[in-house]
């Protein structure tokens, strides 16, 4: 499924129609160049399960964790050297809890992208416009998104 988005609020729109689809923890990989909205993509997934707080990219914290129902975990992966750093944060805790899971930069971990539900790949097309691409990995992601593909 593709997805063209022309500003960054079709961006957190298509974001809110992912939570709306969203019905068990999922985990969604979040691919693409540096500003190309990934960050603004989680964004609009909060904000329509309830979060009205600040989201920003956690590229120097790795992590942030906010109090949706369920909770939904953010990770920005860049700034890792080593996947192996992962461990030091406890990653493995982070996939056993109930929650969504989104994270960006996953090929900077592969082995720990293995356990996602969607990958989305977000590319520029033009000066203007994204595209993003989405892809379900397993049972879940593709339940998620054929639940995502009725809203557009």
């Amino acid at each position: 499924m593709k997805i063209t988005c022309s500003t960054d609020e079709e961006q957190k729109q298509a974001g809110a129609q992912l939570a709306s689809a969203l019905s068990v923890p999922t985990k969604v990989l979040l691919s693409g160049d540096l500003g190309a909205g990934k960050t603004t993509f989680v964004q609009g997934v909060l904000k329509a399960m309830g979060y009205d707080g600040q989201v920003k990219s956690p590229t120097f914290t790795l992590v942030e964790t906010y109090p949706t129902n369920p909770e939904v975990t953010h990770f920005d992966w860049y700034r890792i050297e080593h996947p192996h750093e992962l461990e030091n944060i406890g990653i493995w805790d982070y996939f056993d809890e109930p929650h969504h899971i989104f994270i960006e930069w996953p090929e900077k971990a592969p082995a720990y992208s293995k356990v996602a539900d969607l990958k989305l790949d977000i590319t520029y097309t033009s000066t203007n416009q994204r595209q993003i691409s989405i892809e379900a990995l397993t049972d879940i992601g593709q339940k998620v998104l054929n639940k995502w593909a009725s809203y557009l």
